[in-house]
């Protein structure tokens, strides 16, 4: 098991930005919604770019080689396909034996990825677990998954398990479920029961979102939560979703820093 600074992360980004159907509520909703503002949006390039850097972050390099060698069309309909196929491509070409765990997130997801490792330092990549944001079916409580958007986590252990005896057994279905592969669920809250993965960006996590927070998130989210500036989203939170302005979240983390002076009180001064 290693230490949090040597906790080793690959990452696959596979968000789409075409319309979704909201399943809970039974209309059509845009991914946009959440960020109406199309100034914010990055091209496909500077988001490329930011992937590529967060692969740095992560791992120390980015890999040669792209998930555009899936031969899939990139889609929000092809979200499970794309899902599978990539860690099946990860599997194949990155050589997981270098990494603990991996990273399933969306191209507009930001990582705080100090954080992540922090959260899955004490876990062994040796065991199959999986962690993310909790949600259910409003249809069906008793069936949980982990919010995409938001990121999930598979250990090292888990994606191997999940590759042999899924995706490449022609006995198993693709969409079993982890838990029945002997995949365990991880409680991914902070001390304080928050959680760390979200699947909406921080401004309406803190309660400042440009409209009304989406009636999902009060509606498949396993556990309760709160949107305020205080005590409602986790100091050590690791990802939040649909962050359209990726370089602002970057900057005000990592390029900014707080600076205090003392200052004197002048003396022989007068009040008029």
């Amino acid at each position: 098991m290693l230490g949090a600074l040597a906790t080793q992360i690959v990452m696959m980004a596979t968000g789409s930005r075409e319309p979704i159907e909201d399943y809970h509520h039974g209309n059509q909703a845009s991914a946009y919604s959440l960020a109406p503002d199309p100034v914010n949006q990055l091209s496909t390039q500077r988001r490329q770019k930011q992937r590529l850097k967060l692969l740095k972050r992560l791992v120390g390099s980015a890999p040669n080689r792209s998930q555009q060698d899936l031969n899939l069309t990139d889609a929000y309909n092809n979200l499970w396909q794309k899902a599978w196929m990539s860690f099946d491509w990860a599997e194949r070409w990155l050589n997981l034996d270098q990494f603990d765990f991996v990273l399933k997130a969306d191209d507009d997801t930001f990582v705080v990825v100090e954080n992540l490792r922090l959260l899955l330092a004490p876990l062994d990549p040796g065991q199959p677990v999986h962690l993310g944001r909790w949600f259910f079916y409003d249809r069906d409580p008793k069936q949980s998954y982990m919010s995409g958007g938001g990121g999930y986590v598979l250990s090292r252990a888990a994606v191997r398990l999940f590759l042999a005896r899924a995706v490449r057994s022609a006995s198993t279905p693709k969409s079993t479920c982890l838990s029945s592969l002997g995949v365990k669920f991880v409680d991914s809250r902070d001390v304080g029961g928050l959680d760390r993965f979200h699947p909406i960006n921080v401004e309406y996590m803190i309660g400042w979102g440009p409209a009304e927070m989406p009636p999902w998130m009060w509606k498949i989210n396993y556990y309760k939560f709160r949107a305020c500036l205080e005590k409602c989203v986790s100091s050590v939170a690791a990802t939040f979703h649909y962050t359209d302005n990726l370089y602002l979240m970057e900057f005000l983390l990592y390029g900014a820093s707080g600076h205090s002076a003392l200052i004197q009180p002048r003396r022989n001064c007068r009040l008029n």
